[in-house]
């Protein structure tokens, strides 16, 4: 795979030449087998990490009923496949709500080709996150990470279903929004990628992809052909995880209701409208209420 071995040249060389910085001259000119035996070591651990966490990585296929605009619901170019991978023995998929809303019929290709019926379990359309379910026994699910521990610079390596293969993608972090609690990495990714796992350094899985930035979801080439995504968003995987968990024990994702309509241009934030026998009202706060403590999420 040349172009493989082009994006995994391109991503270590760097750290080649940074260990090399370290080594003697003399060291360099009399031991040039232990620097290619450390670019092999490397490719050799990228491809394990691939290949022990592929098992754990399903392609979604969707099917509409005859009424319903498959157009609608697909990732990015609004395709009708995603992608998913199980979080644990019982068969549960995690993936992206728009990968597999409003199907009919939802059917996942596991790693060895067989195809399974999948049944979905709930999803949260304010997060994305959505949970599916295979029957039978699943023991080779992923291993979940720390995303808190995530940091500009770490390394991300995606495995993404692509024109129904399993296809990997490696790339880097570049920012870790806290106040929207996302992770943008620069990795090439298809529109069936949303649902993928990304990975760390250790294989452990540190988000889920979600969306490429608006400005890149519908780039083409000068001949008009469609462009793949460099940079997308991703899911911190604390957060899916714990979404998902709520979606399998109680169907839904339960939020808090304030109960309250604000002027989101008036800084202190002015309350507009409040209604009744909500927190908010029962709280004593009324319209024309001021305040900078009121914070207003998008």
């Amino acid at each position: 795979m040349p172009d493989m071995n082009k994006m995994i040249r391109s991503v270590w060389v760097p750290v080649i030449l940074i260990w090399m910085a370290g080594i003697p001259a003399n060291a360099q000119t009399s031991e040039p087998v232990s620097r290619s035996g450390l670019l092999q070591a490397i490719e050799a651990e990228i491809a394990d990490l691939f290949l022990s966490n592929r098992r754990c990585v399903v392609r979604i296929h969707t099917i509409y009923g005859p009424q319903q605009d498959a157009t609608s619901y697909g990732f990015g170019n609004a395709y009708t496949h995603g992608t998913g991978f199980l979080i644990e023995e019982t068969g549960h998929i995690l993936t992206v709500d728009k990968a597999v809303k409003g199907a009919s019929k939802i059917r996942v290709t596991m790693a060895d080709g067989s195809v399974l019926e999948a049944v979905f379990v709930a999803s949260d359309p304010t997060s994305d996150v959505a949970v599916i379910r295979v029957t039978g026994s699943h023991p080779d699910h992923i291993t979940i990470g720390n995303s808190d521990g995530v940091r500009v610079g770490h390394y991300s390596f995606i495995l993404g279903n692509a024109f129904d293969q399993l296809l990997p993608s490696i790339g880097s972090v570049y920012e870790v929004n806290q106040n929207e609690d996302l992770i943008q990495i620069t990795s090439s990714v298809n529109p069936s990628y949303g649902g993928a796992p990304v990975f760390n350094s250790v294989g452990e899985v540190v988000g889920m992809v979600w969306a490429a930035p608006l400005n890149a979801q519908n780039a083409t080439t000068l001949s008009g052909a469609s462009e793949l995504s460099t940079s997308v968003f991703v899911i911190p995987i604390n957060r899916a995880k714990r979404i998902a968990s709520m979606l399998i024990e109680q169907g839904e994702m339960p939020y808090g209701w304030l109960g309250v309509e604000v002027d989101r241009e008036a800084h202190p934030v002015v309350v507009t409208d409040v209604a009744e026998d909500g927190s908010a009202w029962r709280s004593g706060i009324r319209p024309g209420t001021r305040s900078s403590h009121i914070t207003v999420s998008p």
